[in-house]
Order: C-alpha cells, then structure tokens, then sequence
C-alpha cells in the first residue's frame, strides 16, 4: 500500500490537495509531466508519487506499476489505468493484497515509448520506457511506480 504521507495536505488557501513525491531521476530519463486541468468540483486522480527504478532496483521487473487511491489512502480497485504506446491498453485496479501496485503493465520497448495515466481524468506522464540514464537505448530491464490519489479540485476539509 502506497505512504500515507503523500495524502492530502491543508494548502494556505485552506483547500485538501494530496503532495506530490517526484524521483529527480525520471527528469534523467526524459520523463514528461503533463499536469491535469480539472474545472472547480471535478473529481481527478492527482499524481502524488512518481518513481523510477534502476536495473538493481526493478530485480528483474520491467513494468510500469501504478496503485490508485481514494482521499484517505485506501487502495482503490475497477479503476481503469491507461496505458499508451502506440495504441492503448486499459487495464483495471484489483485489490492485490500484500503487493504494493493495484494493476501493473509489462514494457518492452526501450526509451520514450510509453505513457501512463488513470483514464481519463488524471495527471499524465509521457516518455517512458527500459534502459537506464546512461544506456537509454537498451532494453535493460527498469520499472517504474506510480501512484495517482483522487481529489477534488477546489475541496476543502
């Protein structure tokens, strides 16, 4: 289950919105954030943490793993998760007890091939994809772990 500590916070403004926790690495790797806009009241899922994972780090996993959360940090499940890379690949949060990601998405493609978000209302991150910082251009088998939280633009607590 994903750290609580990345859950909503009182902005100054007196608004609930979740922190955010982004790995500097995945700036390394090219990875791209494409923030959503939502309009005051809509519900969203917000990106709250972003993690690259290096070849020792993956042991041997080449995924893309995301969990989905509710406002206080419970895991939530028939949450469906794009995934894109060329075309699109919806796959569904499950429950998944005891393991840390609800859905996860096997890549095969090096570099900037893939692109991640909760469909169709969330935070984007575009660019991904196996290989390492320094030898981007092999499939090295790396990961990647992604947590969205829901929310609701201008809610307050």
């Amino acid at each position: 289950m994903a750290d609580r500590t990345f859950l909503p916070q009182i902005n100054n403004a007196g608004q609930s919105q979740p922190l955010r926790s982004w790995d500097p690495r995945l700036d390394q790797r090219g990875a791209i954030l494409t923030e959503y806009q939502p309009r005051p009241g809509t519900t969203w899922y917000k990106l709250i943490r972003a993690e690259w994972r290096d070849v020792e780090q993956s042991r041997g996993l080449h995924h893309i793993l995301v969990d989905v959360l509710d406002e206080w940090g419970v895991r939530l499940t028939g949450v469906p998760v794009r995934f894109i890379n060329g075309g699109e690949f919806i796959a569904f949060t499950e429950p998944k007890p005891g393991e840390e990601a609800a859905v996860s998405f096997a890549m095969f493609a090096v570099g900037c091939a893939y692109s991640i978000e909760v469909a169709y209302a969330s935070d984007r991150v575009s660019c991904l994809g196996l290989g390492t910082i320094d030898d981007p251009d092999h499939a090295l088998h790396t990961s990647y772990y992604f947590v969205f939280a829901r929310t609701t633009q201008g809610a307050s607590e």
